[in-house]
């Protein structure tokens, strides 16, 4: 026991000894931020260039400065011919003041309005075409947009995003059309399908003026439809787009579904309409088929109206 306490102690000694005799560290300042002196800007020499440059008649006139300290030697009093575009009334009065001198035609490189596409109607070509101003579709027909919807079409530039209407104008007395247009404006595109279908106006037959000539069933693309002659005061009970087709076209009378196992996109929908109105079969035309009086083909033909 004895010799392992003076190991011990021993070696306790000798580690005092130690850190007492050992060197002691050198302290590391801490690092202060101090802030970069500014860099030294080149010498501008502007103003030497424009002393060579500046030509003697116009050195008196004021210079125009940007922050770049580039000078302008333009008192901006006078037109320039190509970069100011003057119009030809303010051009013709600098000419006479003498304010711009008199130059040679030069080819006019101003940007120019886009001119309608073939086969869009505008307000001229509408009167030209039908005769009918636009406050005459306001206050003799009724006008109406169906459908409006943002279309897409993808090209080599990206997708070019665009807005499609369909309307239907009528004038309550049987003529009825529908038109569609496109464009980058939800109004402008109404208003293109308001023009085209005031163009694609057409006779709808109405029976007694206020009902269809009997039993009507179509299929257009995947819409299923029928629609029958009501008795008066029966009313419209049908789908709401063939609603609005009915009333542009003075049908007052009116029975019809849309059948739920094919499609009721709008657009097929009001396009199957227009087809089942078109294609009505006439008293006169079973007359002439059956070799029958137009009366006599009438009172079997609606017995049940």
């Amino acid at each position: 026991m004895s010799g392992s306490r003076n190991v011990l102690a021993s070696l306790a000694g000798a580690a005092r000894s130690f850190h007492t005799t050992a060197p002691a560290r050198a302290r590391v300042p801490r690092y202060r931020w101090k802030p970069k002196a500014p860099a030294q800007k080149p010498a501008n020499n502007y103003d030497d260039l424009a002393a060579v440059i500046t030509p003697a008649e116009i050195a008196h006139l004021p210079q125009r400065t940007t922050g770049l300290s580039v000078p302008y030697f333009d008192d901006f009093k006078k037109l320039h011919p190509l970069l100011d575009f003057p119009s030809k009334e303010v051009l013709e009065k600098a000419h006479a003041s003498g304010a711009v001198e008199a130059t040679p035609d030069l080819p006019d490189v101003r940007p120019k309005l886009t001119q309608p596409k073939e086969g869009e109607l505008t307000e001229n070509a509408l009167i030209a075409a039908t005769g009918v101003t636009p406050d005459q579709i306001r206050s003799n027909f009724i006008t109406k947009t169906l459908v409006m919807h943002r279309v897409v079409n993808q090209t080599k530039k990206g997708k070019i995003s665009s807005m499609y209407a369909l309307a239907v104008v009528g004038n309550g007395k049987g003529m009825v059309g529908y038109g569609e247009g496109k464009a980058d404006d939800a109004s402008l595109a109404s208003q293109k399908a308001t023009y085209a279908a005031l163009k694609n106006m057409q006779y709808v037959p109405r029976y007694e003026n206020r009902t269809i000539h009997g039993e009507l069933k179509v299929k257009y693309h995947a819409v299923h439809m029928f629609l029958r002659p009501r008795p008066p005061g029966f009313g419209l009970r049908v789908n709401h787009y063939v609603y609005e087709i009915c009333k542009a076209a003075g049908i007052s009378d009116l029975a019809g579904k849309v059948m739920s196992r094919g499609s009721r996109n709008g657009m097929n929908v009001v396009k199957a309409t227009f087809e089942a109105l078109t294609n009505q079969k006439l008293p006169e035309t079973l007359a002439r088929q059956r070799g029958k009086k137009v009366m006599d083909v009438r009172k079997v033909y609606f017995s049940r109206t």
